[in-house]
């Protein structure tokens, strides 16, 4: 059992380049969904290292890491305990205060250069809430970006975060590779 454990993981270690690449940047969304009714903004560091695998020309693999910040936002909400006939007693509407909150991502982390210039990613893993009540959960990010020149790093992205609230966001970032 134990070698058809470990034939896997040495043919992928046999594909992968001996030396790798560490790249760090900074990120920015804007929350959409449900997100947007209790955060403003995003934004993050992240470190990502990837070696590239010589099977497949254009093609990195890697873990990444970081930290995503997301700005509170104050929001109201209907009173479920308003009655129409005690509205001086019970206000209709309740005001809630959101905190700013963030997550720790833990990655897996790939990427593909259709060009020179064009390369897409997927980042795959978990997200660990860094607030007292905040749930983690898995996180999703596809990618779409430009390698410029040869150290620079522009995308796109989408990233979703499966906790309690639908965490999802719109973002740009770049990365700077070392």
């Amino acid at each position: 059992m134990k070698k058809l454990f470990l034939l896997p993981v040495l043919m992928l270690s046999l594909t992968l380049s001996a030396q790798g690449s560490l790249k760090g940047g900074i990120h920015a969304g804007l929350p959409t969904g449900e997100l947007a009714d209790i955060s403003s903004f995003n934004f993050g560091l992240d470190v990502a290292y990837l070696w590239e695998i010589e099977a497949v020309s254009g093609l990195r693999v890697g873990v990444a890491t970081g930290y995503d910040h997301f700005i509170g936002k104050d929001y109201e909400k209907n009173n479920p305990l308003y009655n129409p006939f005690f509205q001086d007693l019970l206000p209709k509407t309740i005001k809630i205060e959101v905190k700013d909150f963030g997550f720790i991502p833990l990655l897996a982390t790939g990427e593909y250069d259709f060009t020179s210039k064009v390369f897409v990613g997927l980042d795959l893993g978990f997200a660990i809430g860094t607030g007292k009540d905040q749930d983690s959960g898995f996180l999703f990010q596809p990618k779409v970006g430009l390698n410029l020149l040869e150290k620079y790093q522009l995308y796109l992205s989408y990233k979703s975060i499966s906790s309690t609230y639908a965490t999802s966001t719109f973002g740009i970032g770049g990365f700077y590779k070392f």
